[in-house]
């Protein structure tokens, strides 16, 4: 795609081209390890703050790195089809979304009833 722009545009505003998508590649890896990161701190309960030390959240931070890792280590895999793994990582975020949002749902669900009765009791 880059070389069909530098032949229709020249040679700058397809390098520029190029480094823009580095960039939201690069902005995406890390966006989508850390909330990845912080939703399986929530579910667990640990502490999931980036201001927090690293020694303050090790788990969260584990999760995070850990994650960043794995998938630095599989881009270096050659002929690995990364758009089928693209595909696939999505379908069990998907399907992995769901109970994990039942759980944290349904704790601050009954936060809230518990809040709820303490304020205004039943009679």
């Amino acid at each position: 795609m880059i070389s069909a722009l530098n032949d229709v545009v020249g040679r700058w505003p397809a390098i520029l081209f190029g480094l823009g998508l580095f960039n939201a590649g690069f902005l995406a890896s890390i966006t989508v390890s850390l909330s990845s990161s912080w939703s399986i701190a929530e579910l667990f309960g640990w502490s999931k703050s980036l201001n927090d030390k690293v020694s303050d959240s090790p788990k969260f931070y584990a999760v995070y790195i850990g994650s960043l890792v794995i998938a630095a280590f599989a881009i270096l895999i050659p002929d690995l089809p990364l758009n089928y793994f693209s595909v696939i990582a999505q379908v069990i975020g998907g399907i992995l979304m769901l109970p994990l949002h039942t759980v944290i749902g349904a704790k601050k669900i009954l936060f809230h009833i518990a809040d709820i009765c303490i304020i205004i009791p039943l009679r």
